[in-house]
C-alpha cells in the first residue's frame, strides 16, 4: 500500500538521521561491557550467572535475554550507527506491526493513524536511536498483540505458540514485561463468555509461559531471600512521592522528563506533566 509505504519510509528516515553523530552514553555502553568483559556467547552466559551471584539483579539479569542479542550483534558489527541500527530495525517492523494490529482490531483506516503516530512518536524514535532493549520490547509486545486477537478469532495453534514465545522472549529481555501478559490476561478474561470455546488452549499457553520463564523466577526469588528486596531497582519507584519527593517519584519522573525534557525545571516539568493528564 502506497500510503504505509510512504509511512515506513518517514518513520525509516527520522530514526536513521544523525543516528551515530553522539557517543555510546552509559546505559548504551553497559552491554558492550558484557561483551569486552565475558567474550564468547557461552562465555557471557557464564559472566553473567556469576555478576548475578555476587551483585544479584543488576542489569545482567533483568535484561538477560538483550545481553545474550548486543554479545552477538556487537560481535558483527562497530560502531555507532551500526549498533544502534539494530534498534531502528525492530523500530520500523514495529510501525509494520502496529498497522497490522491496528488494521485487525478495528480497520485500515486506524491501522495506518497507528502507523503514522508511532512513525513519528518522539518516544519511538528516541528509543530508536539507542543501543538498548526497548524497540524490541515494544516489538515482542505487538507480536503478543497481534496473535492473542488473532488466536481469539480462529484459534489457530500458531497463533497461540507466537503468543507464547512473544511473552517468553520479552520477560528475558526486561522482567517488567510481564505486566503486559497480565493486561493481556484481563483483556481475555473480561471476554471469556464470547471466547470459552478456546479458554482451554488459552490456559496452557499461559501455563507454557510460565514454564519458560520459571528460570528467571526463581532467580529473582533467590535475590529477594538472599537481600530482602531488587537490588538494582530504584526504590523510589515503590515509595511514596510525599517521602521522597514529588519529582523524585518514578513514574511521574519519567512523565516529565520526556513531556518537557531531561534539562527542565521542575516548575515546567509540572506544568507539562499536568498539561499531558489532562490532554489523556
Amino acid at each position: 500500500m502506497l500510503i504505509l509505504s510512504f509511512i515506513l519510509v518517514l518513520g525509516s528516515g527520522l530514526r536513521l538521521y544523525k543516528l551515530g553523530s553522539n557517543s555510546l552514553w552509559c546505559d548504551e555502553a553497559v552491554f558492550i561491557r558484557f561483551r569486552l568483559e565475558s567474550g564468547t556467547l557461552l562465555e557471557n552466559i557464564r559472566f553473567i550467572w556469576d555478576k548475578f551471584c555476587k551483585e544479584g539483579i543488576g542489569v545482567g539479569v533483568r535484561h538477560y535475554g538483550y545481553g545474550l542479542f548486543t554479545t552477538f550483534w556487537s560481535s558483527l558489527f562497530q560502531g555507532e550507527f551500526m549498533l544502534r541500527l539494530s534498534s531502528v530495525i525492530f523500530g520500523v517492523i514495529s510501525i509494520v506491526l502496529i498497522y497490522k494490529t491496528g488494521e485487525l482490531l478495528f480497520g485500515k483506516r486506524t491501522g495506518l493513524i497507528a502507523a503514522l503516530m508511532l512513525a513519528i512518536s518522539p518516544f519511538h524514535i528516541y528509543y530508536s536511536q539507542e543501543f538498548r532493549v526497548y524497540t524490541l520490547v515494544s516489538l515482542l509486545t505487538l507480536i503478543s498483540v497481534y496473535c492473542l486477537r488473532r488466536f481469539q478469532l480462529n484459534g489457530k495453534y500458531k497463533f497461540l505458540l507466537g503468543y507464547v514465545m512473544s511473552h517468553t522472549l520479552s520477560f528475558y529481555m526486561n522482567i517488567s514485561t510481564i505486566l503486559i501478559l497480565f493486561a493481556q490476561i484481563i483483556f481475555f478474561v473480561l471476554y471469556l463468555r464470547k471466547y470459552r470455546s478456546i479458554f482451554k488452549k488459552w490456559i496452557l499457553a499461559n501455563l507454557m509461559i510460565l514454564f519458560f520463564i520459571s528460570p528467571a523466577i526463581i532467580l529473582i526469588t533467590m535475590d529477594l531471600i538472599r537481600s530482602g528486596g531488587i537490588s538494582g531497582v530504584n526504590s523510589s519507584l515503590v515509595t511514596p512521592f510525599f517521602e521522597f519527593g514529588f519529582e523524585k517519584w518514578i513514574p511521574a519522573y519519567t512523565l516529565m522528563n520526556f513531556s518537557a525534557g531531561y534539562n527542565s525545571s521542575i516548575l515546567v516539568g509540572s506544568f507539562t506533566l499536568l498539561l499531558f493528564l489532562g490532554l489523556f
